[in-house]
């Protein structure tokens, strides 16, 4: 498998459109189910990273070079936070893959040279996860006080979402000091 066999969803923007929604289109064509119930809001957000091929070979850089006036490509890579739970709908040619980071730092000749940066551009966010407790069973009323954990007896309950189930995780730009 080459660099090549590993994408992320995206494509070109006609001009005068805007980069954001341009995203949120492709993001709907390429990932998103037919039936209009399951549809994710997507919730684009910062700009993680800029990649540039300055000429009709297939290197991409984190720059600009230097002797290049205009780049013939440029590529723009996007944090989008996905929502507590969803679906995605993808071809029968393709496979959705789900790879941690520490698979995918320093490992260009697999995953090619903007996927393989994904880890170090994503570094200088801070991840927030928030797990969430489900809420606990109902008892028969004869057996309250009886095998609870200690969370229970103490009044414990998960925070979060109307149902009380799953975790979510929020992104925040990095903004401490570093050593």
């Amino acid at each position: 498998m080459g660099p090549g066999y590993f994408r992320l969803p995206g494509g070109k923007v006609r001009r005068g459109d805007d980069e954001v929604e341009t995203l949120k289109r492709k993001m709907t064509k390429h990932l998103a189910p037919d039936n209009p119930a399951l549809r994710v809001q997507w919730d684009v957000g910062e700009v993680l990273g800029c990649f540039h091929r300055p000429n009709f070979d297939t290197a991409f850089y984190p720059y600009v070079p230097p002797h290049i006036t205009r780049p013939k490509e440029s590529r723009k890579l996007f944090v989008v936070q996905l929502p507590e739970r969803c679906v995605f709908a993808v071809p029968k040619n393709a496979k959705l893959v789900a790879v941690p980071l520490f698979d995918l730092y320093d490992n260009l000749p697999r995953y090619g040279p903007i996927i393989s940066a994904l880890p170090l551009l994503l570094s200088r966010l801070r991840l927030n996860l928030q797990f969430v407790l489900p809420p606990p069973p109902p008892q028969a009323p004869a057996m309250q006080g009886q095998g609870q954990t200690a969370a229970q007896q103490q009044g414990f309950q998960g925070q979060g979402h109307e149902n009380g189930a799953g975790g979510g995780m929020a992104i925040q730009p990095y903004e401490g000091h570093y050593a």
